[in-house]
């Protein structure tokens, strides 16, 4: 319910837009109002200065001279979101950073904006006065939370079914693009599924090609299926194979199985299997 100024930290494409929306969303002193967003690594600097600073527009913009106010000022009220705030030209920075200091919410102002600011590197010296309050939210990329995978799609694809191979491949995939990687994907398998479950044809070749060299990576490691194991039955099926790899000879098989030769014979026991000591 705070109204303090936000810095969200995390690399592009990893939800720090969808993160400051679900901010915005759940302020008691927000929600009602707008969240203007402002990506400043993709507009040039005229038009960042017209956003942000209500300098005078280009002949070419002068249609949109009917809305009389900048970006900023549609943002009173509720919340301005400025993604990639590194970006900011910094002959843009001084000017900008003395406008918004009227207008950025505190406790002991209780009419303006609240500011979320998103970026992936440190922020200049310069917005030290705007965000030495900030509440700062770490957002680490995708490839470090895969326990999130399952929760990202059935918020992007809630009714879609994914075959257990799909599974595997997403949960080897490193995810450079992270969550907006994820999102694109998921639509496009969507559309050409049609409406069927999901499987490996439906992926594009690079997050299949990376997930069977992930799986190559992992040399004998025997990797766990999304859908579990039986482990007792895992076990007695690969103290058969040891039995048979060693023609009966316990002492090998148990060598096989990285076990003493008594541990392997109560599991045999346990098992109820059957073998010829040497």
């Amino acid at each position: 319910e705070t109204e303090y100024t936000v810095l969200i930290r995390g690399e592009a494409g990893s939800g720090r837009r969808y993160l400051a929306n679900l901010i915005h969303e759940n302020c008691l002193y927000t929600r009602d109002r707008s969240i203007v967003s402002i990506d400043c690594a993709c507009l040039p600097l005229p038009l960042l200065e017209q956003e942000l600073l209500d300098v005078d527009k280009t002949e070419h913009q002068e249609s949109a001279e009917v809305t009389n106010m900048g970006r900023w000022q549609q943002a009173l009220g509720g919340s301005l979101l400025l993604a990639n705030a590194a970006a900011l030209p910094e002959v843009l920075l001084n000017r900008l950073v003395t406008h918004l200091s009227t207008y950025v919410r505190a406790p002991q102002r209780p009419f303006g904006l609240r500011l979320i600011l998103t970026c992936d590197q440190p922020l200049p010296a310069i917005w030290h006065s705007l965000i030495e309050m900030a509440i700062t939210i770490g957002l680490p990329p995708l490839r470090q939370r895969l326990d999130d995978l399952a929760l990202l799609l059935s918020h992007f694809s809630p009714e879609v079914e994914w075959k257990r191979e799909v599974k595997q491949h997403r949960a080897a995939y490193e995810w450079p693009g992270n969550v907006a990687e994820l999102e694109q994907i998921v639509q496009q398998a969507h559309l050409l599924a049609r409406d069927n479950p999901i499987d490996v044809s439906h992926l594009p070749s690079h997050l299949i090609a990376n997930g069977s060299a992930s799986d190559s990576h992992q040399g004998d490691r025997l990797l766990l299926p999304p859908d579990g194991i039986d482990l007792e039955a895992l076990e007695k099926d690969l103290i058969v194979q040891a039995l048979e790899m060693a023609q009966g000879n316990k002492a090998y098989a148990a060598r096989l199985l990285g076990l003493t030769r008594a541990t392997l014979l109560y599991r045999i026991d346990k098992h109820e299997l059957t073998g010829q000591s040497p």
